[in-house]
């Protein structure tokens, strides 16, 4: 129940609240495999979707990935405010399920009602709003999970047991690590970096040292050798200097993991 001086921020959550509510009673389920393309730059727009479980790929120009899409993000909504055509092309990065909302179904229950309409119009503004500004300051408040092929089942243990408090903050992983958590632990990643052999340690590292990150899962298989061993001894280093809590095995992961538990909802760990 909310109170009176609580109004203002009900309103904001109705607003926030509002397009989930359309996808749910007005969408239809979706299904792609892995390296499918759920939109084109330049096809005509004739609906929106929300991610229900998977990951996806915003590509630029040359193919390459730009930024990742995952559980709960929306894309392809620019052709109910003008777009003739996609701007983007998004794959597959993992199987993907998909809600999609079309803007004949949206235009039919938006209706003539001004309320509705308004309330629908506010909804989609703050939406596309949140794609274009960026928030003030450093991008903080990255947690890294990353496992090799012998603990990757113990890593998705630990995100499953501690999903809530992970989805707090943005997540990076390496490309095969982050698919799997998403998939099978419904867990939202942000970001995805290369196998650890083709750089992606290095990548976290420099996350690490730009100060981005709050804390890094890595577990390893202590008892093979790797070739990038090297890379993953930079990574120890960058998480030394920037002072970032940096997990190895089970034991520790989840002391860290449950300090995140324990801790705000503000993307910093407890002291």
């Amino acid at each position: 129940m909310k109170s009176a001086s609580s109004e203002g921020q009900s309103s904001d959550d109705d607003d926030a609240d509002l397009l989930l509510k359309w996808f749910e009673n007005h969408g239809e389920d979706r299904t792609e495999l892995a390296g499918e393309i759920l939109m084109s730059a330049g096809e005509t727009p004739r609906w929106m979707a929300r991610i229900e479980s998977g990951i996806a790929a915003v590509l630029d120009g040359d193919g390459a990935e730009a930024h990742t899409l995952s559980v709960g993000d929306l894309f392809g909504e620019m052709g109910l405010v003008g777009s003739r055509v996609r701007t983007a092309t998004i794959q597959a990065v993992s199987p993907v399920s998909l809600r999609i909302l079309s803007y004949q179904a949206i235009e039919k229950h938006r209706g003539e009602n001004l309320e509705k309409r308004s309330s629908f119009d506010r909804a989609l503004s703050e939406l596309i709003a949140s794609r274009v500004l960026n928030p003030a300051g450093p991008d903080h408040g990255w947690i890294a999970l990353v496992a090799h092929d012998q603990k990757k089942d113990q890593l998705e243990q630990l995100v499953c047991q501690f999903q809530e408090a992970l989805s707090r903050y943005k997540i990076v992983a390496t490309r095969q690590t982050g698919s799997r958590l998403s998939s099978r632990c419904q867990l939202p990643v942000k970001r995805l970096v290369c196998s650890g052999p083709l750089g992606g340690d290095l990548e976290i590292g420099a996350m690490a040292a730009r100060g981005q990150l709050e804390a890094v899962i890595f577990l390893r298989d202590g008892l093979s050798s790797h070739a990038h061993g090297s890379d993953i001894d930079a990574l120890v280093r960058a998480c030394e200097i920037a002072e970032v809590p940096y997990a190895t095995n089970r034991a520790t992961a989840q002391m860290v993991l449950q300090s995140l538990s324990n801790g705000n909802s503000e993307g910093s760990l407890p002291c």
